[in-house]
């Protein structure tokens, strides 16, 4: 006979708590409610188990995208987000995570003074050449 099924509503809960903690895979969606007091006490201590969330997720997809389309719809009722159009970028970056590539504060100073002087003395160097070139141009005309 076994236990009687979850509410919808308390697996609802979860789904969205999950979502708004960062906790987005059902097996870690079990341990927090396991161990997290807030989670406990949302869903009123259920534990259910991730197989239980994972089908509530795969079973209701179109209902999920509903809640989350209304809750958009809510939120621009009542002004709490703009009606403008949001991109978001989802591009993935490899890592470079060596011992090499890793910068302590004090390089990084030391990078970051020696970039400043090196840039001061180009625009030192341009300013140089500007103005040897302004002297040159005003000796080449007070001749003609």
């Amino acid at each position: 006979m076994g236990r009687p099924p979850y509410d919808p509503a308390d697996l609802l809960k979860l789904y969205i708590w999950g979502y708004l903690n960062a906790v987005r895979s059902s097996r870690a969606l079990e341990r927090q409610t396991h161990s997290n007091v807030k989670c406990m006490w949302l869903l009123g201590r259920l534990q259910p188990d991730h197989k239980t969330i994972a089908d509530f997720r795969r079973a209701n997809v179109h209902a999920l995208v509903a809640v989350c389309a209304s809750f958009v719809q809510f939120a621009r009722a009542q002004q709490l987000i703009a009606s403008i159009t949001v991109a978001i970028d989802g591009s993935k970056i490899r890592a470079v995570a060596s011992r090499k590539a890793i910068i302590r504060a004090d390089e990084l100073t030391k990078e970051v003074v020696n970039d400043v002087s090196d840039q001061c003395q180009l625009k030192a160097k341009q300013r140089f050449i500007s103005m040897h070139q302004y002297e040159q141009a005003l000796q080449d005309n007070a001749w003609t």
